[in-house]
């Protein structure tokens, strides 16, 4: 009987913190430096061949729940564990999670998984801004893959890199011209020429140019 009081009182308090905020969970993206959360009805894009995983927002109380992953709104077949690993080109849509305990049901956000054109890898969604914003770099510091993110007011040409302290260019990560919205893009550290030191990001379009830090660490 304790035992059942117990797990009882720990699903209600997954319940209650999931739920605290009054929306659903959100989805984040899982990758080697930890995960990143995803806003509702993001696009999340992905370069042919390459895996992206999935993973719910407040993991350790979404292990109390029983977990089935939806493609288009269809369950997937044995997706029951709080991540999810997609690897196929053929595996693109709209994604969502269903929680669930005996007396409840709670549903995520959901994201869309895109296959990116080659050479791009920019990750965008349709927002309105006043400014070009960059954010801050995440994580900060970089030992493995940052995710840049920055918003523009409307079509810009732009202009996104890594430069040393003096200005040179490390990696060019963006040079097009972007639509209006807010656009993520990772920069992978381990295969580029950087070395652990501290280096700028550098957002440039007409009329705009925003620099912020980034630590590497190898």
């Amino acid at each position: 009987m304790g035992i059942r009081l117990f797990t009882f009182a720990v699903s209600f308090f997954a319940v209650l913190s999931i739920s605290i905020a009054g929306q659903a969970p959100r989805l984040t993206r899982v990758a080697g430096w930890g995960s990143k959360p995803l806003e509702p009805m993001s696009i999340v894009r992905v370069a042919h061949g390459m895996p992206v995983t999935l993973g719910i927002e407040l993991e350790k109380q979404a292990r109390y729940f029983d977990i089935q992953w939806f493609r288009n709104d269809e369950p997937l077949v044995g997706a029951t564990t709080p991540e999810l690993r997609i690897t196929s080109a053929s595996a693109i849509g709209t994604y969502h999670a269903v929680l669930s305990t005996p007396c409840t049901q709670i549903r995520t956000s959901a994201v869309t998984v895109e296959l990116d054109q080659p050479g791009t890898g920019v990750v965008s969604r349709p927002s309105v801004v006043s400014d070009v914003e960059l954010e801050d770099v995440f994580p900060n510091p970089v030992t493995e893959r940052a995710t840049i993110s920055f918003r523009l007011p409307k079509a810009l040409f732009v202009d996104l890199r890594i430069t040393d302290l003096v200005g040179n260019t490390v990696a060019t990560l963006v040079h097009s011209t972007l639509p209006g919205g807010v656009h993520s893009i990772e920069y992978n550290v381990i295969e580029s020429p950087a070395a652990s030191t501290l280096y700028n990001v550098v957002l440039e379009a007409p009329g705009y140019s925003v620099v912020k830090p980034m630590l590497v660490v190898k």
